[in-house]
């Protein structure tokens, strides 16, 4: 027998995600949110896929504060100085008197943020106490700041500075979706609701496709990922949503994933939406998604809106909600059907509704497709395609053969 001993293997480096995602709050005082749910979705797909990410990814969606914390808190913990450790929040953001920010779960109370929200200074010890060198934290929160009718105007809120780290010479990247609180609520006794203005769509976008690899070395650094989103939202146009990045004691190029380069651009050649919901949530969430893909949108948001703009615009695809004001879809699909300027476009349901026979009556009435919500952006963008794709293709037969 040897008197030698085996030297310990070296701890293997890893790379762990945690993404965050609260749509929906107990407190009235929060609107709910059409798009963390879905984007951690699509978000886990792109950094859990070997070829892109090779990310261990773990979501907690819709969870109380304090189940919140303590996944933080474990993913943070126990990390070896070579891990690579992503954190990325989407919810609804406020901050209190003092300027200090929180995080809202589904179990907080506007009037309670101390006890019932996660800090950001919370969050900022966690990322102190972490041995990990590398850490990228991504912040995408719809502001909503003040509670109170009739207000309007705007609000600097420089959350990268309550993200600093207390401990110099870390390698850490905060990047968040702004850093600028919009209120654009008018006087009508209701609760406002703040911008989402597609940061994560931009970010998986930009991953998916390989979009952001923009010097197409086949691998998409965190400087990279930055600036693909930043132009993807200065073509959106969207207000008040001018992207920031902080590095602390970053050596190097930090590389998130490797840049698939499988998809194609699409070019589709028949390309106007017509979006209908009355969620307004919902519409922003749809167009940022569909323009990202190069489509054009027109959005309305009751059932006789819907109806004129499908007469007057000639859409090439329309995407109907059932449950509207003044005429519901399944009435809107019968009118457009019965109208010889309308009875060709293609109508696809998007709706809450899942029972079967809500899905036969929607395709009884005529529409195409049916979708139901919560849904997956990629899906929803591959059933537009397909439909869009599948009319061209009958078109072009039809002109051959006439």
């Amino acid at each position: 027998m040897s008197d030698q001993t085996e030297e310990p293997a070296a701890p293997r480096s890893s790379r762990a995600a945690l993404l965050i995602a609260t749509s929906t709050y107990a407190d009235p005082a929060f609107n709910p949110l059409a798009a963390p749910e879905s984007e951690a979705k699509g978000l886990a797909e792109v950094l859990g896929d070997p070829e892109i990410g090779g990310f261990d990814v773990q979501t907690v969606v819709n969870q109380p504060a304090h189940l919140v914390m303590r996944a933080i808190e474990q993913h943070l913990t126990g990390r070896n100085p070579d891990d690579f450790a992503l954190i990325h929040i989407s919810c609804h953001g406020v901050k209190d008197a003092d300027g200090q920010l929180y995080f809202a779960a589904t179990d907080t109370d506007r009037s309670l943020l101390a006890s019932s929200t996660v800090s950001a200074r919370f969050l900022v010890d966690q990322l102190d106490r972490s041995r990990a060198r590398t850490i990228l934290t991504l912040v995408d929160c719809c502001y909503s700041g003040a509670f109170m009718a009739g207000v309007r105007g705007t609000h600097d809120l420089h959350l990268g500075e309550q993200l600093l780290p207390k401990t110099p010479g870390r390698g850490r990247v905060v990047i968040t979706a702004s850093d600028a609180v919009q209120y654009a609520w008018d006087g009508d006794g209701e609760g406002g609701e703040g911008q989402l203005g597609g940061f994560t769509a931009a970010l998986i976008h930009g991953l998916r496709t390989g979009e952001a690899d923009q010097d197409k070395d086949g691998q998409i650094s965190v400087q990279e990922l930055f600036d693909h989103v930043t132009e993807k939202l200065q073509e959106l146009r969207t207000n008040q949503q001018q992207p920031r990045k902080w590095e602390f004691g970053v050596r190097g190029t930090i590389w998130i994933a490797r840049a698939p380069h499988r998809f194609e651009p699409w070019s589709p050649l028949e390309s106007r939406i017509l979006v209908a919901d009355d969620d307004r949530d919902i519409v922003r969430f749809v167009e940022v998604n569909l323009r990202l893909e190069g489509l054009e949108v027109i959005t309305a948001h009751d059932g006789q809106d819907a109806l004129t703009k499908a007469l007057d615009l000639q859409p090439n695809l329309i995407l109907l909600d059932v449950m509207m004001p003044r005429m519901d879809g399944y009435e809107v699909c019968t009118k457009l059907r019965a109208d010889e300027r309308s009875a060709h476009i293609p109508v696809i349901m998007l709706t809450a509704k899942s029972l079967s026979a809500d899905k036969v009556q929607g395709l009884t009435v005529g529409a195409d497709d049916y979708i139901i919500k919560p849904f997956d952006p990629m899906e929803l963008v591959a059933r537009i395609k397909s439909t869009l794709e599948r009319v061209h293709t009958y078109k072009a037969w039809g002109a051959q053969h006439p």
